[in-house]
C-alpha cells in the first residue's frame, strides 16, 4: 500500500502548492509523461543522478512556461494549461514515436521498486521527504505565507507588497519539480517510460488535494 500511494502522493503534494496559491494546472498528467520520457531516455545516455536532475528540470521548465505565458498574455490557467498539456503530450509522443522506453537500468528500477534496509519501500521514503519539505515550506516560511496570501486574495496580497507574479510562477515551478520527481518514481516502478503514463494522474491529484482540505479557489 505504501508503494502504491507514493507516486500519486508526490504529484499531489506538488499540486497542493499550486491550488494553495490559487493556480490551476490541467497539464499535470502530460508534464509527468514528458518528464518520464526524458528521464528514461537520459538514463541510458548519462549517469543516473544527471538523468534525475534532467527530469526535475523538464518539469520545472514546463511549469515555468505555463506560468510565464499566463502572466505575460493574461490568460486563464484553466484554458492555457489545457492547451499546453496537449503540446507536452505531443512532444512526448514525437520523442518516442508513440512507443514506451524500456530496458532501463537497475538504478532506475530501484527508485520505484527498491527498499531501504529491505523494509521501507524507496518510493514511500521519497514521498515522506517531500511531505516534510512541503510542510516546512508552506507552514514555517515567509514564502509559504505569501503563497497562502496570494491564494486567498491576490489583489490584497499585491497591495500588501507581495510580488504576486513571482509567487504564482514560482509555485508552478515547485509543482513542476514534484511532477518530475513523481515521474522518476513512476518510471522505476513500472520499469518503463510511456508517453501516456501520466494521463490518469490529473484528476486523481486534484481529488486527493481537495479531499486533503485545500480549496479549489486557493
Amino acid at each position: 500500500v505504501m508503494r502504491q500511494i507514493s507516486v500519486l502522493a508526490i504529484i499531489s503534494i506538488g499540486y497542493t502548492i499550486l491550488l494553495a496559491g490559487g493556480m490551476m494546472d490541467l497539464s499535470t498528467g502530460s508534464v509527468v509523461s514528458l518528464c518520464g520520457i526524458c528521464y528514461g531516455l537520459a538514463s541510458k545516455a548519462m549517469p543516473l543522478p544527471l538523468a534525475i536532475l534532467l527530469a526535475l528540470l523538464v518539469g520545472c521548465l514546463c511549469e515555468l512556461f505555463n506560468g510565464t505565458m499566463g502572466r505575460v498574455f493574461r490568460l486563464k490557467n484553466f484554458v492555457l494549461t489545457l492547451a499546453t498539456g496537449e503540446v507536452f503530450k505531443g512532444i512526448a509522443y514525437i520523442m518516442t514515436n508513440g512507443k514506451s522506453v524500456g530496458g532501463l537500468s537497475d538504478g532506475v528500477k530501484f527508485l520505484g521498486q527498491g527498499r531501504i534496509l529491505n523494509v521501507i519501500p524507496m518510493p514511500f521514503f521519497i514521498m515522506i521527504i517531500v511531505v516534510i519539505l512541503m510542510a516546512i515550506l508552506l507552514g514555517k516560511t515567509t514564502y509559504g505565507r505569501h503563497v497562502l496570501a496570494v491564494g486567498g486574495n491576490a489583489a490584497a496580497a499585491e497591495i500588501s507588497g507581495i510580488r504576486v507574479g513571482f509567487v504564482k510562477i514560482s509555485t508552478m515551478m515547485i509543482g513542476g519539480l514534484c511532477f518530475g520527481l513523481g515521474a522518476t518514481v513512476l518510471t522505476g516502478r513500472v520499469a518503463a517510460a510511456s508517453p501516456g503514463a501520466g494521463d490518469s494522474y490529473l484528476m486523481d491529484a486534484i481529488a486527493a488535494v481537495v479531499i486533503g482540505g485545500t480549496p479549489m479557489h486557493g
